[in-house]
């Protein structure tokens, strides 16, 4: 099991600023991008969520607050460098840039900067959505990237279905959101009644460009298109109560670059519906019993026992 580190205690205090190397650094103000323009503003309280939420994606060393860096912490992303469609070198990067537990149940809430392949810069936002969902089915949630990440060791099925979507803008920035459910396959053949997972997730494309390092492309001046990843996932039981802590965090996403008179938040632009959902998977029925013995036609001129004074009664249906 998994140990999630506990609350930060200091870390949003007024001049106590934490650096955490290539992530970002927290201070009174809330969480700022080391790389990239942005930041999650903290609330009225100080905090960026509530103390339901525990930071999970970092750790205290006796010395600093670093990014963790075990196998769910870090992606293996790949890079077509040289434009001919086929990934030529890998980096590892941070699999999220904020993450957050809830301390009483399964609720999880994190914000990822995700590079895309060049030919993915101009695809509809609606497009990478049902892309992303359709590779929740080989991973899970964690184990998505763009780049075609899967945990590593882990063999899984996973049913998705998408119950909503919206077009939406953060801070004036285009985005698109949508509630998806999804399931393990092995466990609802063992058991229909397996619960699903229900995450809300919403896609924003940034202007922010990643540039590999050198030592990874053969094309200079090459730089990648970055989307923002921004997800909260929790058990169905769970999930209504805490969709507004979700809700809070997304809009207080700011980003440095967004024109003086950009609405502030989440706009939502409009709404789609879902697509009709698949049927999820069930156990193949039980084979039907085999057909009763059919005695064999008797011929008409033998007899075997007196005849019948009159001709049986129909079996009721």
């Amino acid at each position: 099991m998994v140990r999630w580190m506990t609350a930060l205690v200091g870390l949003l205090a007024v001049g106590c600023g934490s650096a955490v190397g290539n992530i970002g650094r927290f201070d009174a103000s809330g969480f700022r991008h080391e790389r990239y323009r942005y930041g999650v503003q903290a609330g009225p309280d100080g905090a960026i969520l509530s103390r339901d939420w525990r930071l999970d994606n970092f750790q205290q060393t006796s010395r600093r607050t670093v990014p963790k860096s075990g196998p769910a912490y870090r992606s293996d992303v790949g890079f077509d460098t040289d434009g001919d469609g086929e990934i030529d070198q890998h980096v590892e990067l941070n699999r999220y840039d904020l993450r957050y537990r809830h301390v009483r149940n399964r609720g999880s809430i994190w914000l990822s900067t995700i590079p895309l392949s060049t030919n993915l810069s101009q695809t509809d936002l609606r497009v990478l959505m049902r892309d992303y969902v359709d590779a929740v089915s080989g991973a899970g949630f964690v184990g998505v990237n763009f780049g075609g990440t899967v945990v590593a060791g882990i063999e899984r099925r996973f049913a998705t279905r998408i119950l909503d979507s919206q077009v939406i803008t953060v801070h004036g920035l285009p985005g698109f959101a949508a509630t998806v459910e999804v399931a393990n396959v092995d466990q609802m053949q063992l058991s229909p009644d397996s619960r699903w997972e229900r995450a809300r997730v919403v896609l924003i494309r940034t202007p922010f460009e990643y540039a590999p390092p050198r030592s990874l492309t053969t094309v200079r001046d090459t730089h990648y298109p970055v989307v923002m990843l921004v997800g909260y996932t929790n058990l169905p039981e769970d999930f209504d109560a805490g969709l507004p802590d979700f809700v809070r965090f997304v809009n207080q996403i700011v980003f440095a670059d967004a024109p003086p008179e950009t609405p502030p938040g989440v706009q939502v632009v409009s709404s789609e519906p879902a697509p009709p959902a698949a049927a999820p998977p069930q156990a193949p029925p039980p084979a039907p019993p085999p057909p009763p013995a059919v005695a064999e036609p008797q011929d008409a001129n033998e007899q075997r026992g007196p005849p019948s004074a009159e001709p049986p009664s129909p079996t009721p249906l």
